[in-house]
């Protein structure tokens, strides 16, 4: 069953893309639709480091120097993270 969603984009975006879909020889629903299924799976296989790299911001000095000063048990074993999980 397809489904059908408006949108709303500027004059300049829309000439633009529909620029390009007719020299590749797209519609514009469809390069929409491949363009945010590729975004989407891109961003599903991101790894938790280049995420949170993308995406948190770096701490300050000060909140840097209470995480050294915590006192990690590093023999302790742990699970890897997914992006899922912070989420």
């Amino acid at each position: 069953m397809a489904l059908r969603k408006n949108i709303t984009i500027s004059e300049e975006d829309y000439d633009a893309i529909n620029s390009y879909c007719r020299k590749v020889g797209k519609t514009f629903s469809e390069f929409l639709r491949d363009s945010a299924l590729e975004v989407v799976r891109r961003e599903e296989e991101t790894g938790l480091l280049e995420y949170l790299i993308r995406n948190v911001s770096f701490v300050s000095k000060e909140e840097q120097e209470e995480f050294e000063k915590m006192e990690l048990d590093l023999e302790e074993r742990g699970r890897e993270l997914s992006v899922d999980d912070i989420l």
